[in-house]
Parts: C-alpha cells; structure tokens; sequence
C-alpha cells in the first residue's frame, strides 16, 4: 500500500497552499458575498458544494468582475478543485490565475499561485514540475523580502525533492525552512519540516532517527495551547513512528489523543485518518475486529468528507484485513469500489494500489485467472508511475521494496500452477 508520505499528501493539505495573499484586497459586494459561500463550503470539507460555489464565483467574475476578482476568483477554483483531487481543473485554473496575476503586476499573487501549482504537480507525483513550481515561487518571495512565506515555500521544495528519491537534499532545504521558520517564528513551519525530516527516516525505515526528530516537536509542546488540527497531525505520525518501533502501548496512546484531538476540532477527514493509522497498530497487534472496526469508520468518514484518492486508498487498506476475518465477499466489493474511485482520479498510483486490493480479493475467492489479470494490471500501472516519482536506480529499488504485493500475488499463483521457473522470473523482477 502507499507509504506515510503519499497518506500525508492527500489527508494533510497544505495549509500554505489554502493561505491568502496577503495584499489587501477591494472586492465588490455580489463578489464578496459569493466568495464567502466558496470559503465556508471549503471549511465545512464539502468538497461538490465547494466547486459548485466556486464555479458560480468564476462565471459572475468572468462577466463582471474586475481583473483583480476574476484573479481571485481561478485561485480559489483552483484550491477547490484541488481539495477534491482534480488535479488537472486545479492546474488549469491556477495557471489563468498567474497569467492574471502577472497582467496585473502582482508579484505576491503570482508567488501564491506558483505554489498552488506545485501541490497539485505534487499530487500528480510529478516531482520535478513541483520543485520547479515551489522554486519559482521560492524566489519571488525572497526578492519581496517575505520571510514568513519564503520559509513555507522552502519546506514545499523538501517536500519535492523526497518525492523524488533526492533525500539528503530534501533534508537539508527542510533544514533551512527550520532555521527561517525559527526565525521569523513560523512554528508551523516548522514542525512541519520536522515531520517531512522523521518521514523521510522512517519511509527508509530509520525510525529510531525518525523518533528523534519527532520528539523535538512533540516533548516541548503544550498540546493545550495549539490548534487542535496540528495537535492531531502530530499524534497521528507520532503513533505510526512509535508503531514503527513496535512500542505499541504508547502508539494506541498518541492514535487516542490524535482522535480526541479531532473530535475538539470537528475535524473529520482527519479523524479518518488517525483511524487508518491505528487500525494497522490493532493489526500488528492481532487485534483483527477492531481494526476493521477502525477501518469502516474511516471509510463511512471519507465517503461522506474525503474525496476519490482517499476513499480509494481506505477501501483498499481494509481489503487484506477483511480477508483475515473471512468476510472475503465484503472485500471483493470494497477492492471493486476502490477501483471505481481510483478511475476517477486518473492517477496511476491509486489505479495500482486498488487493482492490487482487487487481486488480493479475488485471489481469497478462488477467482485466480481474474486476480492474476488484476495483478498484472497492478503492476502496470505501478511500473508507469515509477517512471514518474523514482530518480535514480536506488531510488527504482527503494520504490520497489514498497510496493510488492501484487508480485508475490503472482508469484503464489504461479506457484499454485507449479509455474516454478515463473515464478522465479517474477521474483527476479523485484530486486
């Protein structure tokens, strides 16, 4: 299934991507009263509303409004279409915005833009667009002399480049937007940057490194004393790197505190989260029935607040452990809903990861020529998006070494065949 980073991409959006431009602005009345419905939908997680409010905002700026409204009006379409995962509606609506922003001579609203498009390229696992995107927007920050954002847009270039494979560089731009984070007391950056520094230990499986970077946020900080949203994401990937260690006590203890933390902030897509993330401790636990139990709350969380990519992903996580407990029908529907969703987004990623859910579903089914076809298909669409994230070829194996259940899905049906020099050729594939 996908590692901690992609589930922090798509639970996690970034706050800088939804902050305003902070040049004061002069809207009209009808505008003003539009665009507030677009920002309470988005605040409320509903993601159709959103577009749709946005969309009305779009097509009254386009017939009345000013440059400046219209600007205003493709960003926000932009993060709309984003929230929900269209990524392509949200790349073309960010570009109009920075096409704008430039006629208008409004180097902060271009920056703001440049970084919107670098998220979404990041969603769409393009690395190296999204470092060029963040860069871009990087160096306009700094030739306004704005620390505040120059540091944020620094962590989003850490982000790039580890999802490029590129970790020391990684590791050390994250390292400058601490030290400006610091400095002009951007404590959300950095923590963030902390985090992005333990995740990139802890995908390589360092955890007692990555546990070190998470105790210099979570030991100083007084949990009562900020937003409980942050409070959340900290306990969430506090839990998976103590989950990591196996210190399973203290894990359970930080996935509790994570959802108690949501629930003060009524913060539902991330209380889906903490569920996911402590439904595979319960798993390594034995703990099969509450873990699904886990699971099935984050699946009716996410149909109702999340969007394709995260429902995706939760169907497909709660396929292997309903397999566990025999329910193997109920996880043929879920891999086939996964399936449906990942079509939705048109990304690789989660086409693999669902068709992979379907194999494992079919394979439990006795169905072994359809789970055969699925992981191949599987592995299809993996290999595609290797092109697209992996760098060089250490990063190709490291890549690899995360993804392989739809391979040793074909290898046991090729052993089950008495395939063996099959089978062995398919295993060679993986190293």
């Amino acid at each position: 299934m996908a590692s901690l980073k992609f589930y922090l991409a798509i639970f996690a959006l970034p706050s800088v991507l939804l902050a305003q431009p902070s040049a004061p602005q002069n809207y009209s009345a009808p505008f003003s009263e539009l665009r507030a419905q677009v920002v309470e939908n988005g605040r409320r997680h509903e993601h159709a509303a959103e577009i749709e409010a946005a969309d009305r905002l779009r097509e009254w700026a386009e017939q009345n409004g000013t440059p400046r409204e219209q600007a205003e009006a493709y960003r926000l379409t932009g993060v709309a279409q984003y929230r929900a995962a269209h990524y392509l509606p949200a790349l073309e609506a960010f570009r109009r915005t920075i096409v704008l922003a430039k006629q208008l001579g409004d180097r902060n609203l271009e920056a703001h833009s440049l970084r919107g498009v670098g998220n979404v390229e990041f969603g769409l696992g393009h690395g190296q667009l999204a470092y060029e995107a963040s860069s871009a927007a990087a160096a306009i920050f700094e030739s306004l002399g704005d620390e505040e954002e120059l540091s944020g847009e620094l962590a989003n270039m850490g982000a790039n480049l580890g999802m490029m494979g590129q970790y020391q560089k990684s590791v050390e731009t994250h390292g400058r937007a601490i030290q400006l984070g610091l400095k002009t007391k951007q404590m959300d950056t950095v923590a963030g940057s902390l985090m992005s520094i333990a995740m990139i230990y802890a995908d390589q499986g360092d955890y007692d490194v990555a546990l070190s970077y998470m105790e210099k946020i979570v030991v100083p900080t007084n949990f009562d004393e900020i937003d409980p949203r942050e409070a959340t994401y900290l306990h969430i990937i506090y839990s998976v790197v103590l989950g990591k260690l196996k210190r399973y006590d203290e894990a359970l203890d930080h996935s509790a505190r994570a959802l108690a933390s949501a629930a003060k902030a009524d913060a539902k897509p991330r209380e889906a989260w903490a569920r996911m993330e402590r439904a595979k401790i319960r798993l390594a636990l034995g703990q099969k029935q509450a873990a699904l139990d886990d699971e099935i709350r984050a699946r009716d969380i996410t149909r109702e607040f999340g969007n394709a990519m995260t429902l995706c992903y939760t169907l497909a996580q709660m396929v292997p452990t309903q397999i566990e407990l025999g329910e193997k029908r109920e996880a043929l529907a879920s891999a086939e809903e996964a399936v449906t969703r990942a079509r939705e987004t048109e990304q690789p990623e989660a086409m693999s990861v669902a068709l992979e859910a379907l194999g494992l579903a079919q394979r439990a089914l006795g169905q072994k020529q359809a789970a055969e076809v699925a992981f191949r298909s599987s592995i299809q669409e993996r290999e595609s998006w290797r092109e697209v994230v992996a760098g060089g070829a250490a990063e190709g194996r490291d890549f690899f070494n995360k993804h392989l259940a739809a391979y040793y899905g074909l290898i046991t049906l090729a052993l089950d065949r008495g395939e063996i020099q099959e089978a062995l050729e398919i295993a060679e594939r993986t190293k």
